[in-house]
């Protein structure tokens, strides 16, 4: 507000400040939130992971033949693998790496009977292992090396492939006990195609 000597009146001005442009702030907010995701997810891929090609169906519908997958090859230098996850590993008869999912831990004995996998963990208890990953596998598992079964040594993992009817894996002596230094990393999202972009479970 301003006086106007002159003729003595009182007069008024209008402050003027633009109006936010609510949907162009809210765009410029997304794609900088985008930006930052996308830089972030590269840095941990350059740094973190490595990519790998999947060979085979014997993992399938989980990872199918071709899938490239990022491998988390940090993790399993603070910590050990975890049952049921989805590690990658140098086997003798491979030329690239193998995709298997963990059944049995270090210490552990795996026992096939039937359609059902026992476990007996270090302390002693004997538990029944998830079939929830197999690939709509029916009747009675192949047991292999497990049918009497297997103990596995402080450094060893007891492997399987999700597709059971088509996988090598742990219950065979061409692939046996996955050694700790063997295992690549952990299996972490499908890459490409993209129309099988997943993280994988």
């Amino acid at each position: 507000m301003f006086i106007n000597v002159k003729k003595g009146t009182v007069m008024s001005y209008y402050n003027y400040k633009p109006e936010k442009n609510i949907v162009a702030d809210y765009v410029v907010k997304t794609v900088a939130d985008v930006l930052f995701a996308v830089s972030f997810a590269l840095l941990i891929c350059i740094f973190f992971c490595n990519t790998t090609t999947v060979s085979g169906t014997s993992m399938y519908p989980t990872l199918k033949n071709d899938n490239t997958c990022l491998i988390d090859v940090l993790s399993y230098d603070i910590s050990s693998p975890n049952r049921y996850d989805v590690i990658a590993f140098k086997s003798d008869d491979a030329l690239g790496y193998t995709f298997k999912r963990v059944y049995g831990l270090p210490g552990e004995t795996v026992k096939i009977e039937g359609n059902t996998i026992y476990i007996t963990t270090v302390s002693g208890e004997v538990v029944e292992a998830s079939t929830e990953y197999f690939n709509d596998y029916e009747g009675d598992i192949t047991a292999g090396l497990a049918a009497s079964g297997v103990t596995l040594s402080e450094d060893e993992y007891f492997v399987l492939g999700d597709n059971l009817s088509l996988s090598e894996d742990s219950r065979f002596s061409s692939v046996g006990n996955v050694n700790i230094d063997d295992i690549y990393g952990k299996a972490w999202m499908i890459i490409s195609p993209f129309s099988d972009l997943a993280i994988v479970k």
